[in-house]
């Protein structure tokens, strides 16, 4: 059997949601035409840097130009100085948490796509998927979720 070997981030990647495997991604990469997705910029804002870390391999993996923040203010500053084309971001955060990051940008730029994911943090008895569709979110998203779904709703929001 040969050995693969396992690019940075690879391992924790492994650990978190299952092996990478490269042929996997050349198809999340795909088109249907066949062609390859184009580079679009999506902003991630998540609190925990090890989620994070994964979501953005995860992310640029499959095409994707991202840049990360680890608080809603830090992303909401980022949009600002230089607008994505989407945002990701997690729900439960310290200080400025997901809904108020989610109305303030929707406030500011409507037509901004936005994905919240969130595993229920603190208080599982909230639903904060729900809270976030409410506060303007496009889609949502329960973690823990898949490479491939995560993927699959960054495109469907970008091609729509």
């Amino acid at each position: 059997m040969a050995a693969q070997i396992a690019k940075p981030g690879e391992l924790l990647l492994q650990g978190l949601r299952g092996t990478l495997v490269h042929e996997d991604l050349r198809e999340l990469h795909m088109i249907p035409d066949g062609g390859l997705l184009m580079s679009r910029r999506v902003l991630l804002i998540e609190d925990n840097a090890l989620a994070r870390f994964a979501m953005l391999e995860i992310l640029e993996d499959a095409g994707f130009e991202v840049e990360d923040a680890s608080s809603g203010d830090q992303g909401i500053a980022l949009h600002h100085k230089k607008p994505f084309e989407l945002v990701v971001t997690d729900i439960v955060m310290p200080k400025k948490d997901g809904l108020d990051t989610i109305r303030e940008l929707k406030e500011a730029f409507p037509s901004l796509p936005i994905i919240a994911v969130s595993g229920g943090g603190r208080n599982r008895d909230v639903d904060s998927l729900e809270a976030a569709r409410k506060a303007g979110a496009d889609r949502v998203l329960r973690k823990p979720f898949t490479r491939q779904e995560l993927v699959e709703i960054v495109t469907s929001l970008l091609e729509g």
